[in-house]
Parts: structure tokens; sequence; C-alpha cells
């Protein structure tokens, strides 16, 4: 076994969701020519999901329609006959082992770590991804690795860790004078019992990052669905940007402040030997990627903007908390022995209050859990209320830059000033790699705008509603129009109109076109008619840092 040259592959569900998806997979493995490369595989989009289900309530129609799609993408992907029948039937054999595992669950509740069931959808993945390769005569060896017999857990106070010394002797056995790709289905494990377990959510993920740590790696290649991380989710913030290259506590920072293209935990086997991540786009592979290391680019203060949605936030009020030590203790012992966890915590400085965020499925419950640690508190009045307010979510913005920086903070605020957004709770890190805020969900979008404008757009926004479109409101929106892009080239102000009015019907849209204009001179009746109060609305609503309604009427 060569060392110090592996590299590693991992590819997600959505780059796995269907047969054409796996040849191209299969094509971006064959473009690297390595003899020392690992790829871990996912299952097929959707089919963990689908286990889970079927493994609470065996109803077989669901295991009957992810046998249809795993036997369709064999038939659409493997021609060898040897190879094809090989894998139909390793599937038909697995599936008479889930209804047997099915079977001895229904008596009990099973833990998802204890589900065996879960883990298949990756090891069918990893078989046809091995036969496919095989198939296109690949000159190197095709490996399938068995992630029961290298990555190992072991019992700690804190959980279930990876045993490294046990995964590393057994990693170097697997591997001994091997050369060729290595094919291994990911999230699975084996417990410290012996017993196939496997890795909890995003768990491919942390195969991948184990094995690159086993191995030593050069780099760790997550690829996925996007063009790396983004400074915001591309789905709310259409000029979101790829981040080029960040730091592990930045994008530790995003991940948990709910950026989904990595886990918290993915960084971590990785950190003390330096060996950066790299995230990839698996249908555009030549666009730009993201690297994850230890080192820091300066003059770059914020990375991205990240948000958590459908949280909850409950404040606890009480003049009988003032001074009393172990208030803080009793309500997060509470919490943690009822299974809540706490996403965002603020307390005022006079120690009468405490506000904190939770994931709003613990919304119906927290009541009754904090008082019936604090019972006694009520009764006597050192607590007199608890506030619980639903549909909120949470704002952050991360970066190592931001520390020690002057003016992140103001700009931050001064953002959500212009956006009009209400702030229902503030929290900052200790290390000032985050600033978060908490805002109702309805307003989330709006203020993301906003904040990704202030630090990323690098542009004032003007945007404009005019009414009284007639020859004059005409003419002036013709000649905005002409100069738009002079304007934006000389003073970095973008133009937008977003509302129009005649005297009877109105245009509300998030850009208006020349032809718009057209056909509202032209007195199109399909238009809705005009009403000056809900341009204002629209106008207020639209993301911009300057808005401007203009009146052309006679």
């Amino acid at each position: 076994m060569q060392e110090n040259n592996w590299q590693i592959y991992k590819f997600g569900g959505s780059s796995l969701n269907n047969s054409d998806c796996i040849l191209n997979v299969c094509n971006l493995i064959k473009e690297n020519s390595s003899q020392n490369l690992i790829v871990v595989v996912s299952a097929m989009a959707g089919v963990t999901d689908q286990l889970v289900d079927y493994s609470e309530s065996r109803n077989q129609s669901i295991l009957d329609k992810i046998a249809d799609r795993y036997r369709a993408t064999i038939n659409e992907t493997i021609q060898e006959e040897s190879i094809h029948e090989a894998l139909l039937e390793e599937f038909s054999n697995d599936l008479k082992i889930i209804n047997e595992l099915a079977e001895s669950y229904s008596e009990k509740s099973i833990k998802t770590e204890e589900n065996q069931i879960l883990g298949f959808g990756e090891i069918w993945s990893s078989r046809l991804i091995q036969g496919v390769l095989n198939e296109s005569k690949d000159q190197r060896d095709i490996h399938l690795l068995n992630p029961l017999k290298i990555i190992t857990l072991c019992k700690t106070e804190m959980g279930a860790n990876v045993d490294w010394g046990e995964s590393k002797k057994l990693f170097s056995e697997s591997l001994s004078d091997k050369t060729g790709v290595f094919i291994m289905a990911g999230f699975i494990a084996m417990s410290s019992d012996s017993i196939a377990t496997n890795l909890g959510r995003n768990g491919s993920d942390y195969s991948a990052s184990i094995m690159g740590s086993l191995a030593e790696a050069e780099s760790v290649s997550i690829w996925t669905d996007t063009d790396g991380i983004m400074t915001a989710d591309p789905n709310q913030i259409e000029s979101a940007k790829t981040i080029e290259q960040m730091s592990y506590d930045e994008a530790i920072e995003l991940a948990y402040f709910g950026a989904e293209v990595i886990h918290e935990k993915t960084m971590s086997p990785l950190i003390d030997k330096d060996i950066p991540i790299y995230i990839r786009n698996t249908f555009n592979p030549e666009s730009k990627v993201t690297q994850i290391s230890s080192a820091l680019i300066e003059g770059q203060s914020v990375k991205g903007i990240t948000t958590i949605e459908n949280i909850t936030l409950v404040n606890i009020e009480g003049s009988g908390m003032i001074g009393v030590p172990g208030t803080a203790k009793r309500l997060f012992s509470c919490l943690s022995d009822a299974g809540i966890s706490v996403i965002l915590l603020t307390q005022a400085s006079s120690e009468h209050s405490i506000c904190f965020a939770i994931d709003e499925e613990f919304s119906d419950q927290i009541e009754d859990v904090i008082k019936d640690e604090f019972s006694v508190d009520f009764s006597i009045g050192n607590l007199q209320e608890i506030e619980i307010q639903n549909n909120a979510s949470i704002i952050a913005v991360v970066g190592s830059g931001m520390t020690g920086t002057k003016g992140i903070a103001a700009q931050f605020f001064r953002a959500i000033t212009e956006s009009e957004v209400n702030v229902m709770a503030i929290a900052q890190g200790s290390s000032e790699k985050n600033i978060s805020v908490v805002v109702s969900k309805d307003d989330l979008h709006r203020a993301v705008q906003f904040v990704h404008n202030a630090f990323f757009t690098g542009k004032a926004k003007l945007i404009i509603g005019l009414v009284g479109l007639g020859n004059v409101g005409e003419e002036f929106y013709r000649q905005v129009d002409a100069q738009k892009d002079n304007i934006y080239k000389d003073f970095n102000v973008e133009i937008n109109f977003v509302a129009m009015s005649n005297s009877s019907h109105m245009i509300l849209s998030d850009t208006i076109s020349e032809s718009d204009v057209a056909s509202l001179m032209e007195r199109d009746q399909s238009y809705q008619a005009s009403d000056i109060g809900e341009i204002i609305e629209f106008l207020n609503d639209s993301p911009g840092n300057i808005k401007v309604l203009i009146d052309c009427t006679a």
C-alpha cells in the first residue's frame, strides 16, 4: 500500500439519483487517474428515508418501490450479463435480510443507530458503482471495501466515537499492498459490541472524512449538487457567490447555523492533520469549488450568511433570578433531560431574564418542561412569565475575519434596519466568528437579501415605483432605462423598476421589462386594477437600499 498520496471522493444522494447520475459519477472517477482513490457513496436520493419508513411501518409497497427503482437502474447502467445477474442476485438476498430484520424489530422500538436496515442503500450504491466501473474496463483494479471491517466505534462518556487505533490497524490490513479505486459504502460502521451500526444523518460525509484521516490523504472532495459553499442559499439569493476558500472554523460555524452542504462533524477528523476539503459540483465539475482548510485569507471579514428556519424563541423572566446561582444550570439540565437542544442563547446582564432558541418541534412541550422544573419558583413569584414565540428564524453572518474588525456589527444591523425587519433576539459567539439574530420567519427572506447586499453585492440598489404611466412617465422610464448601465458603471448603483401604473391598471414585478411597459401603455386589460396602497406595500417589501416612488400623473 502506497502512503501519503491518497485522495478521497464522496458522492451524495443527489449525485446518485438515477442511472444518468451514476454514469456521470463513474466518468468523474475515471477522469481521476490516481492509483490510490477511495470513493465513498451515499444511498440514491430518498432511499434512506424510504428504508426508515419501511422499518417503522413494514409496508411492503415501500420496499417494492425501492426494488423497482434499483432493478431499473441496474438494467439501465449494466449491460454485461455476469455483472448484471450478480447485482440482481445480491439485491434479492438483501431484500430477504431486510424483511427478517424488520420482523425482529416489530416487537420493540429500535434506535436509529441500531437499525441495520438503514445502511442497505449505501451498500447497493457501492456495488452498482463497482459494477459500472468494472464493465467500463477501467485499467485500474476496482475494489469493494467493507466499512464494517475498517471503521470501528468505541463507547465514551460523550457517546460512540471512532476507535482510531483499531480503525487504523484495520485500514492498513484491508488496503495492504493494493492499489486502484476503492469503493466503500458510507454511513455504516461497526460498534464496540461487534454489531453493525450507522453514523447518523450526514454519516456518509463523516465516513469520507474518517477515511481521509486514516489514509492521511492529500484531500477529501465532497461532490454535491451546488457550486461549492455559497455566500447565501442560492434558492433565496440569486446573487449568491461561491466561497472559494474558508477555514475549518468558518465552515463549522456555517454548518451549525444551517448550511446544508456540509455537516460540522465532517471537519473534525481532518483538522489535526490539516487535510483540505473540497466542495465540488457533480453536475458542473468545471465550476468554482470551495476549499476548506486551516488557511485564512485576510481582508474577507464575513464569509457567508446562513439561516435556520422553524425556530421557537423562549423567554423566561423573573426578579427572583437576579443573583441566584444555579438557575441557568437547572434550566439547561432539564432541557437536556427532555432531549431539547438550545440553538442560541442570550441573557440580560441584570440576570432578570434568559432568552433561548430551540427547534420548533419542541414548542408544544417546552412550557411544561420548564414549569415542572421550576414549579416552586413560579408558585412563590421568583419567576413570573414564560413567553413562547413560534414561527421564528435565525440569521447568522460568519467569518474569522470578524474577530477584531471594527464596524462589522454596525454594518449587519444597519442592513437589518434598512430591511425594516424587527429583531427578536441577538447573540454573538465568544470567538467573534459569528453574529446572529432571530427574526420572524415571514421576514427572513427580506432580511437575508438586505444583509447579503450589504456584505457581498457591494453596490447600492435603487428600487423605483412609477405612478402615472403616460407620455411623460414613459419617457422618464426610457431615459432612466437607457442610462442604467452607465449609472451602474460610474456610481455602482443598480436601478430596478418594480411597480408601474396608469390610470386603470398596474404591474408589480421583481423586474419590469420594456415589453411590460409597452403593454401597459396600450391599456392591456389583463393587468390588475391600480391600487396605490398595494404599490407602496410592494415597493417597501422589495429588496433594495433606496426606494423611490415617482409621481408622473397630470
